[in-house]
């Protein structure tokens, strides 16, 4: 997702590898996220999850509307819903948790990548709905790059997911880094990090403080 000026500013953590090399790093997850984006999808944000101990938020809480903006108990079959029926949202808000959870900040070409992706998209949507008709050649290369685009984001941050469970082996995950919560509270925070009572502990490491600040469910540790 193309973030905001506030959490862009914050973030300082590196990529393992760049969206745009991510298919040649990691070939076979590649293929994977591009024929079985739903399954991929749904896995990444049980990872997501399990290292958190955050309950499940419908898009990770970026949708912040009616009911879908508290914690669920479980997951299921909710997180199965998003995946089938809002697949675009859902491959978003898992990059939104890595990237708040974990500090990492998108570089110039995954920007431009997104932003190109999304432009596609919502053109081919308009010339749908305008009533004068679509090249469908147009249209299915139009899909196949928005499609090429989120296998890409998949991949990204599968590789990305592999190399922070081997560092919390020896760090355990503290949380959601000071200075990120800092910039959401200058910042009005959004919903996805309103804070709700949850999990005293984390499977990925020791418990955390009490009293300490909560995040969808779960309390933060400070750094």
């Amino acid at each position: 997702m193309v973030l905001t000026k506030y959490l862009s500013e914050a973030l300082e953590g590196q990529w393992q590898v760049g969206m745009l090399n991510a298919p040649s790093s990691a070939p076979a997850t590649c293929c994977y996220a591009l024929w079985c984006t739903p399954c991929m999808t749904y896995n990444q944000r049980l990872e997501l999850l399990d290292i958190t101990q955050e309950k499940y938020m419908c898009c990770a809480g970026l949708c912040n509307c009616c009911c879908f903006g508290s914690p669920c108990d479980s997951h299921f079959p909710w997180l199965c819903l998003e995946v089938c029926f809002c697949s675009s949202q859902a491959i978003v808000a898992n990059r939104f948790m890595l990237q708040t959870r974990f500090d990492r900040k998108n570089d110039a070409c995954d920007n431009c990548l997104m932003i190109t992706a999304g432009c596609c998209d919502l053109v081919a949507s308009i010339s749908n709905n305008s009533g004068g008709g679509q090249d469908p050649d147009a249209r299915w290369i139009m899909d196949v790059f928005y499609a090429s685009v989120c296998a890409c984001m998949l991949t990204q941050q599968a590789v990305e997911l592999e190399h922070i469970k081997k560092e919390l082996e020896s760090k355990p995950y503290s949380g959601v880094p000071e200075h990120i919560m800092n910039c959401f509270g200058s910042a009005a925070a959004p919903a996805q990090l309103v804070m709700h009572s949850g999990s005293e502990n984390a499977s990925y490491g020791a418990a955390v403080p009490a009293g300490a600040p909560v995040i969808q469910g779960v309390r933060v540790g400070q750094r």
